[in-house]
């Protein structure tokens, strides 16, 4: 349903999204009643995008051409190809990979008055890299300048950014119906709040980026000076055994990474949301604020630095460019512990079942329009507004699955079209969706791919 989630979401998969939902399965039920994952079939969320060179561009500017005794040469590009190129990456060229994997998830229901209870581990690898278009710039222009008196070049690096972090969340999670609070038009309001202890096994970020590159032209005597003034921070569990290059002393034996790893870093984070019902039973509405919270990282904390400058008046002198890769070097040293936040983001959900409106429509379809506004930058969020309608259509019959599908505009990813399949057995219910059906429709100039499978048994 396109991440359309923060009214209609229930049992585990309200885990993370909307906790006041948990306690809306409990509405038609007065007894028990267990939503469990067991992770016969994992429970995966892989998602790969970038907003750069799709394949069909990829095979165009680096596939190469076939000269006239058919020979593969490489492309010579025209001052149009060359536009073309640097307009592929002006707004920078942006990656994320995600991988989420929950092997365990549940929830309780003991009765209406006690209220619901969820509890949740969740896998998370999340990397992001920025990479400036002016170092794409810098390639096609190829340090030339023009031929007029004085000219000057300026290529910033100051967008270039990298992040990636590997995290463990056990989410533990309350909520309950609220008939002491009384509002005109609702019923059904209901409040939950998740507690997170979260346990990070590594991370890296850019602290601080200044490198740029300039070429200028004095008197016709061309300079170009390489300035790198940039630092990057990592911390890692001891269980990871990094062997870094300035400590001999570092261990670079095997790995064990499980979960019960020592974490590079801890941190505590609280969801909060409410749920509600309109009186004439056609809406529902959600609203929730997730990972209100930070991580202190304090293990193997390494800063790598960079504080170099080089000036070259000639690409053919060796003195002068033998070593200017080391313009590019960086020193690391331990340092103390640093602070992320956790992804904060704000969450408004309202959704209805088209069918009480338009009776014609076969079976129950549940259309559902969310708005999402992140708070930071961090890894898996972006300050960018996002909004999303999904679609929840399921004809009963032995065989039929739930049909679902969806659209979301703004955030990290632009425009995105989803689908997805749900099996219910009765008792045992599995999913299967994509974030970007456009992939499997047009794979060669798609720039994104997401992969997601669930499965739940439902008591």
């Amino acid at each position: 349903m396109a991440n359309t989630y923060v009214a209609s979401s229930r049992g585990i998969y309200a885990l993370g999204k909307n906790p006041a939902n948990l306690s809306q399965d409990s509405v038609l039920k007065n007894n028990f009643s267990l939503d469990l994952y067991i992770p016969i079939i994992p429970a995966i969320n892989f998602s790969l995008y970038r907003n750069f060179l799709s394949i069909e561009e990829l095979k165009y500017f680096f596939g190469g051409v076939y000269d006239g005794n058919g020979n593969l040469v490489g492309r010579t590009l025209t001052a149009s190809d060359k536009q073309k190129f640097k307009d592929i990456f002006k707004d920078n060229a942006k990656m994320e990979f995600g991988l989420n994997f929950t092997p365990l998830a549940f929830t309780i229901n003991p009765s209406k008055d006690i209220g619901s209870f969820g509890f949740a581990i969740n896998h998370r690898l999340v990397s992001d890299l920025t990479l400036p278009a002016d170092l794409f710039n810098l390639l096609i222009d190829n340090f030339t300048l023009g031929d007029e008196e004085n000219a000057q070049k300026v290529y910033s690096m100051k967008n270039l950014n990298t992040k990636a972090g590997y995290f463990v969340d056990y989410n533990i999670s309350y909520s309950r119906l609220i008939p002491e609070i009384k509002i005109d038009y609702l019923k059904n309001i209901s409040a939950g709040i998740s507690l997170k202890f979260v346990n990070g096994l590594a991370y890296s970020q850019t602290k601080s980026t200044n490198l740029s590159v300039i070429t200028k032209n004095e008197n016709n005597i061309v300079t170009t000076t390489i300035i790198n003034n940039s630092s990057l921070l990592i911390s890692t569990s001891p269980d990871i055994k990094i062997k870094y290059d300035f400590d001999s002393t570092s261990s670079n034996g095997d790995s064990k990474i499980s979960p019960f790893s020592k974490p590079a870093g801890t941190g505590l984070g609280f969801d909060i949301g409410f749920s509600a019902k309109s009186q004439d039973d056609l809406f529902l509405f959600g609203f929730a604020i997730t990972d209100i919270g930070s991580i202190k990282w304090k293990e193997n904390v390494v800063i790598y630095q960079a504080n170099r400058t080089k000036v070259i008046t000639s690409f053919t002198d060796k003195n002068q460019t033998e070593n200017l890769g080391d313009t590019l070097k960086y020193k690391g040293k331990y340092t103390g512990a640093f602070t992320t936040s956790l992804p904060t983001a704000l969450r408004l959900g309202i959704a209805t079942e088209l069918q009480k409106f338009i009776p014609e429509i076969p079976g129950r379809l549940l259309a559902e329009f969310n708005y999402n506004q992140g708070f930071n930058d961090e890894l898996g969020n972006s300050t960018i507004p996002r909004f999303s309608l999904g679609f929840d259509w399921y004809i009963p019959s032995k065989w039929s699955p739930y049909i679902r599908t969806g659209f979301s505009a703004g955030g990290k990813y632009g425009f995105n079209w989803a689908f997805g399949l749900g099996f219910d057995t009765g008792v045992w219910e599995l999913d299967i969706a994509t974030l970007d059906l456009y992939t499997l429709f047009a794979p060669n100039s798609s720039r994104k791919f997401n992969f997601a499978v669930g499965n739940r048994w439902k008591f």
